[in-house]
């Protein structure tokens, strides 16, 4: 970035006037600049000790030339002068909400949302700041309207956009100054813009705008293409609504290309990526759940009644969409390279556990317009999956979890009550905590011990080549210990590690991918995204009370449920679980998955998701 402003900005300033509401429309004039921490808007004088306005990078989407169509969608409110609107542009910024107030000057006063908009994308929620752990940062998109002023005035302000949308991409920020050097050479060789040198100086002699072009079009890169693949049936069927009102404008704004599909069918995801051209787009993103599960998940349950308990819970199947594009990848015949296309997730049903997760290791907030934020700044980051298979053969991949037991039950039941939204999770608990649901699950869990001080499992991709290199993700550690066990062959069964089994009765069990099965469910707190791991919160042994499984519900929002009495959170990498009854309900990532044995095992940055890296 350095070398690219040294080459096509140097050190130069563009006299503009920001236009921004308050109480009122109103004129400010500053000096532009682009430098590497950001935007830079300083006073129109010469003053050592001025205050510098900074917009950083961080903070930008992208920039587009004021026309009447992008204020019209935009910037509703806007009231400035139409007449040579093409000196004109409008940057376009997404900000962490507690900012706004804090800001002075044109940080907190560039703010052009028309009211109806801003209520479309801050709904009433708990007010929490940027840095605490258990709501994250909440943002409000803004605009920022500059009108340049002086000679090549239109000229500047095009320009000016073209740059705005090189240096705001997330992709400049993660390229060597090497990589930055060739690229330019290849923009040089093909003339992208013809050299020109413009100085415009005003009267008391501040400089004002030095042109000294090339100035890139779009930038070293083309345009981030996206497939958003939407489920209308997702959560209380706003899946859709979510991603126009709230998602679609971010993107846009941030100058991606986007394709868009509505399933029409269960398994239409699945079918869409199992034919889906390779490197035709840089994300997939899926929004909304499934909202098509299979008649099995259905179960009788007793009329509802009054519930005079009240348990906050949000847990379940918003990550179907993402379930069945991630199936379909993995049926590909080239799934080896199918399964590295980025994927991308926006909170649009229930549940959202992997969308959680995410924006929680980022310091977000789980909601659509940060997911979005998450996106257009974000950068691909490895994911863990697991491949999970039973004693009928059947395999299945996830990224999510696996639920047994008291919270597979009330899952699967909640389907019953899904016309009440997120509520439907309530509701269901409190019938299967009080009476109306069992309570122990007779079974046997047997599982790969892990130290706390052993290094991180291998990466998928960076294991020696084999035989069955062509071969999908298996249970390679599961087999590997039942040979040890039926040959007895303790050299073998020496190198698979130590091996510990748990016999139930289980009350709970609840294994985890990632640290988050919803935004209000931080059930694996150590949990990373790419760590090789696999997280058992469970509860076995002797008679649980219901009182001790209401404790525990109620303490999985802010982690708490690992204080309450017996219960566990294990590590491990592979593990087989059997339940005694054969029709015991399980669940991965939301979808009922037929037992009663199941083998489970994780595959290290197998896979792939775009998203915004840990907050450190």
């Amino acid at each position: 970035m350095e070398a690219y402003l040294r080459k096509h900005w140097a050190q130069a300033n563009a006299e503009v006037v920001c236009r921004f509401y308050r109480t009122e429309a109103r004129d400010e004039r500053k000096l532009l600049q682009l430098t590497v921490a950001g935007i830079e808007l300083w006073d129109d004088k010469q003053d050592a000790a001025q205050t510098v306005d900074l917009i950083p990078w961080s903070a930008v989407l992208g920039a587009s030339e004021s026309t009447a169509s992008v204020r019209r969608r935009f910037i509703p409110s806007y009231r400035g002068d139409e007449v040579e609107e093409e000196q004109e542009l409008v940057v376009f910024g997404c900000l962490p909400k507690a900012e706004m107030p804090q800001r002075a000057g044109v940080m907190g006063g560039l703010v052009a949302l028309a009211g109806t908009v801003v209520s479309s994308l801050l709904p009433m929620t708990r007010s929490r700041g940027p840095d605490t752990e258990a709501g994250g940062c909440e943002r409000v998109t803004v605009q920022w309207v500059f009108r340049f002023v002086g000679k090549d005035a239109a000229a500047v302000a095009l320009r000016t956009v073209k740059a705005i949308r090189f240096l705001a991409d997330p992709r400049v920020q993660q390229v060597d100054k090497e990589a930055v050097k060739e690229a330019q050479k290849a923009l040089d060789a093909y003339g992208v813009m013809p050299s020109r040198h413009v100085r415009c100086l005003s009267e008391d002699g501040v400089l004002k705008w030095e042109l000294g072009l090339n100035v890139v079009s779009v930038g070293l890169y083309a345009a981030l293409k996206f497939m958003v693949v939407i489920n209308p049936a997702g959560g209380a069927g706003n899946a859709q609504s979510t991603y126009e009102q709230t998602v679609a404008p971010v993107l846009e704004q941030a100058n991606v290309d986007v394709e868009t599909v509505i399933t029409t069918h269960a398994g239409h995801a699945t079918e869409l990526l199992a034919d889906l051209p390779l490197d035709k787009f840089d994300c997939v993103v899926a929004v909304g759940g499934d909202g098509l599960l299979s008649e099995s998940k259905a179960i009788a349950l007793p009329p509802c009644f009054v519930c005079l308990f009240c348990l906050i819970l949000t847990v379940g199947l918003g990550d179907m969409c993402a379930l069945t594009v991630l199936q379909g990848l993995m049926k590909r015949k080239d799934w080896q390279k199918a399964i590295l296309q980025p994927l991308g997730v926006v909170p649009g049903g229930s549940g959202n556990g992997l969308s959680a997760a995410l924006l929680a290791r980022a310091g977000e907030h789980n909601e659509a317009l940060n997911a979005a934020y998450s996106l257009a700044k974000g950068s691909t980051q490895e994911l863990d999956l697991f491949s999970i298979s039973n004693s009928q053969d059947e395999v299945m991949y996830g990224f999510l979890s696996l639920e047994w037991a008291f919270v597979a039950n009330m899952d699967v039941a909640s389907e019953r009550f899904r016309y009440f939204g997120d509520s439907r999770f309530l509701i269901a608990t409190v019938l299967q905590i009080f009476g109306l649901g069992r309570k122990s699950f007779p079974g046997r869990l047997r599982y790969l011990a892990s130290d706390e001080d052993e290094p991180l499992p291998e990466k998928y991709h960076e294991r020696k080549n084999s035989d069955a290199e062509a071969a999908r993700p298996s249970c390679v550690c599961l087999e590997k210990d039942r040979q040890a066990q039926e040959e007895g062959d303790e050299a073998v069964a020496e190198k698979t590690g130590t091996w510990k089994e748990l016999d139930g009765p289980f009350y709970m069990f609840w294994g985890m991918n990632v640290s988050h099965a919803s935004a209000d469910a931080h059930i694996a707190p150590p949990a990373a995204i790419d760590d090789g791991y696999f997280y058992m919160m469970l509860v076995s042994g002797p008679d649980f009370s219901r009182v001790g499984l209401s404790r525990l519900m109620m303490g999985i929002e802010d982690a708490s449920h690992l204080d309450v009495d017996r219960v566990q959170l294990v590590r491990t990498r592979a593990f087989t679980l059997t339940a005694s009854a054969d029709d015991d309900l399980m669940c991965v990532d939301g979808e009922v998955f037929p037992g009663p044995e199941v083998k489970l095992e994780v595959h290290r940055g197998l896979g792939r998701v775009l998203s915004l890296p840990t907050r450190r």
